[in-house]
């Protein structure tokens, strides 16, 4: 599952991923439109333009993209954040998920962790 925000993100470009959201059931995406996530989201923003560890453009990126409403609905929701993102102490020219995420309390995982706890395989078959 996802939220509308990022649905949003997704539909905007022209790729096989961005069809496939097109098709997908709304109830994939849950409303970012809560009063509780819009005021995490409000929360995440004035830290992320507050903090000068990250540049001016880095802050702006930030704000354009669906990424601070990812933070605000999990906090909200208690939920785990799943991304490929990693953790960056230093960074300046962009303000990354994890970082985002540690400062609110927000647990996360890398993809590959959570297929690994899930127990999804992928067999591989040679043809031949």
């Amino acid at each position: 599952m996802s939220i509308d925000q990022i649905r949003d993100e997704l539909i905007d470009h022209d790729d096989p991923l961005s069809e496939w959201v097109k098709r997908a059931p709304t109830e994939l995406f849950a409303t970012s439109l809560e009063d509780a996530v819009t005021d995490s989201y409000r929360d995440v923003m004035a830290w992320v333009y507050a903090n000068d560890q990250f540049s001016p453009q880095a802050k702006n990126d930030f704000s354009r993209g669906a990424d601070g409403w990812l933070v605000a609905y999990a906090k909200v929701h208690n939920a785990t954040l799943v991304t490929l993102e990693t953790y960056h102490q230093g960074a300046r020219r962009r303000v990354p998920l994890p970082n985002v995420c540690k400062q609110f309390s927000v647990l996360r995982m890398d993809t590959f962790k959570m297929l690994s706890e899930l127990g999804v395989r992928f067999d591989w078959h040679p043809s031949g």
